[in-house]
Protein backbone atom coordinates (compact mmCIF):
# COMPACT_ATOMS: atom_id res chain seq x y z
CA UNK A 1 0.00 0.00 0.00
CA UNK A 2 2.89 2.37 -0.30
CA UNK A 3 3.93 2.69 2.56
CA UNK A 4 0.36 3.49 4.34
CA UNK A 5 -0.92 1.86 7.45
CA UNK A 6 -3.74 -0.72 6.18
CA UNK A 7 -5.75 0.41 9.28
CA UNK A 8 -5.96 3.14 12.22
CA UNK A 9 -5.79 5.62 9.80
CA UNK A 10 -8.58 8.16 10.21
CA UNK A 11 -10.15 10.97 7.86
CA UNK A 12 -12.12 14.18 7.79
CA UNK A 13 -12.29 16.92 5.72
CA UNK A 14 -12.59 20.57 5.70
CA UNK A 15 -14.62 22.66 3.91
CA UNK A 16 -14.80 26.75 2.81
CA UNK A 17 -17.30 27.97 0.16
CA UNK A 18 -19.58 30.51 -1.09
CA UNK A 19 -22.85 30.38 0.84
CA UNK A 20 -24.99 31.54 3.62
CA UNK A 21 -28.39 30.56 5.74
CA UNK A 22 -30.42 31.84 2.93
CA UNK A 23 -28.67 29.73 0.77
CA UNK A 24 -28.60 26.18 2.50
CA UNK A 25 -24.42 26.51 1.93
CA UNK A 26 -23.35 26.01 5.38
CA UNK A 27 -19.93 26.23 5.69
CA UNK A 28 -17.79 26.50 8.90
CA UNK A 29 -14.02 25.95 7.79
CA UNK A 30 -12.63 25.70 11.06
CA UNK A 31 -14.61 21.68 11.83
CA UNK A 32 -13.19 18.67 10.47
CA UNK A 33 -16.61 16.76 9.07
CA UNK A 34 -16.89 13.35 8.49
CA UNK A 35 -16.62 11.49 4.94
CA UNK A 36 -20.03 10.67 3.82
CA UNK A 37 -18.81 7.57 1.96
CA UNK A 38 -16.19 6.51 4.48
CA UNK A 39 -16.26 2.82 4.90
CA UNK A 40 -15.79 2.88 8.68
CA UNK A 41 -16.34 5.90 11.49
CA UNK A 42 -13.88 6.29 14.91
CA UNK A 43 -15.43 7.76 17.66
CA UNK A 44 -18.10 6.21 19.98
CA UNK A 45 -16.83 2.92 20.32
CA UNK A 46 -19.93 1.55 22.80
CA UNK A 47 -23.24 2.92 21.73
CA UNK A 48 -24.63 6.22 24.17
CA UNK A 49 -21.07 6.17 25.65
CA UNK A 50 -19.23 9.29 24.89
CA UNK A 51 -15.06 8.19 24.55
CA UNK A 52 -12.01 10.08 24.27
CA UNK A 53 -11.53 9.28 20.41
CA UNK A 54 -15.15 11.75 19.58
CA UNK A 55 -13.22 14.40 21.70
CA UNK A 56 -17.28 15.59 22.73
CA UNK A 57 -17.28 19.76 23.33
CA UNK A 58 -20.15 20.98 24.59
CA UNK A 59 -22.28 23.61 22.08
CA UNK A 60 -20.08 21.78 19.37
CA UNK A 61 -20.75 18.02 19.20
CA UNK A 62 -18.63 15.04 18.45
CA UNK A 63 -15.70 14.86 16.62
CA UNK A 64 -16.42 11.19 13.99
CA UNK A 65 -13.57 10.67 11.98
CA UNK A 66 -13.38 8.05 8.63
CA UNK A 67 -11.17 5.53 9.09
CA UNK A 68 -10.83 2.16 7.07
CA UNK A 69 -9.06 -1.60 7.74
CA UNK A 70 -7.65 -3.28 5.04
CA UNK A 71 -5.64 -5.40 7.46
CA UNK A 72 -8.81 -7.70 8.39
CA UNK A 73 -10.36 -10.03 6.13
CA UNK A 74 -13.44 -9.10 4.05
CA UNK A 75 -17.12 -10.14 5.64
CA UNK A 76 -18.06 -13.46 3.94
CA UNK A 77 -21.40 -13.12 3.62
CA UNK A 78 -21.71 -17.44 2.97
CA UNK A 79 -22.21 -19.34 0.37
CA UNK A 80 -24.54 -19.29 -2.83
CA UNK A 81 -27.87 -17.89 -2.08
CA UNK A 82 -27.52 -16.26 1.61
CA UNK A 83 -25.35 -13.39 -0.80
CA UNK A 84 -28.35 -12.72 -2.92
CA UNK A 85 -32.02 -12.50 -2.84
CA UNK A 86 -33.99 -15.09 -4.80
CA UNK A 87 -36.24 -12.11 -5.50
CA UNK A 88 -36.02 -9.77 -8.11
CA UNK A 89 -35.17 -6.32 -7.25
CA UNK A 90 -38.78 -4.58 -8.34
CA UNK A 91 -40.57 -7.41 -6.22
CA UNK A 92 -38.70 -6.17 -2.95
CA UNK A 93 -39.95 -3.99 -0.38
CA UNK A 94 -37.22 -2.38 1.37
CA UNK A 95 -37.71 -1.05 5.38
CA UNK A 96 -35.56 1.74 6.42
CA UNK A 97 -35.91 2.52 10.37
CA UNK A 98 -33.17 3.96 13.10
CA UNK A 99 -32.13 0.91 15.13
CA UNK A 100 -31.76 2.90 18.46
CA UNK A 101 -35.37 5.00 18.27
CA UNK A 102 -36.88 1.29 18.08
CA UNK A 103 -35.70 -0.09 20.70
CA UNK A 104 -33.66 2.64 22.88
CA UNK A 105 -36.89 2.59 25.23
CA UNK A 106 -37.36 0.54 28.32
CA UNK A 107 -40.76 0.16 26.57
CA UNK A 108 -39.11 -1.98 24.43
CA UNK A 109 -39.05 -4.66 27.14
CA UNK A 110 -35.56 -5.23 26.47
CA UNK A 111 -32.56 -5.65 28.67
CA UNK A 112 -30.51 -2.45 29.00
CA UNK A 113 -27.45 -4.04 27.59
CA UNK A 114 -29.48 -4.38 24.37
CA UNK A 115 -31.87 -1.57 23.91
CA UNK A 116 -30.63 0.75 20.43
CA UNK A 117 -28.71 -2.45 19.53
CA UNK A 118 -28.48 -4.33 16.50
CA UNK A 119 -29.02 -7.38 19.13
CA UNK A 120 -31.93 -5.66 20.41
CA UNK A 121 -33.42 -5.16 17.06
CA UNK A 122 -33.07 -8.70 16.38
CA UNK A 123 -34.29 -10.11 19.81
CA UNK A 124 -37.32 -7.61 18.83
CA UNK A 125 -37.77 -9.45 15.28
Amino acid sequence: MGGVAGSGITYGYKVAGDGGWETGLRWYPQRVLVDPYAPLLSGRRVFGQRDPVEQFRPKEGSQFLGTFDFDSPAFDWGPGEASRSRHALKDLVIYEMPVRSFTASPSSQLPEGQRGTFLGLANKV
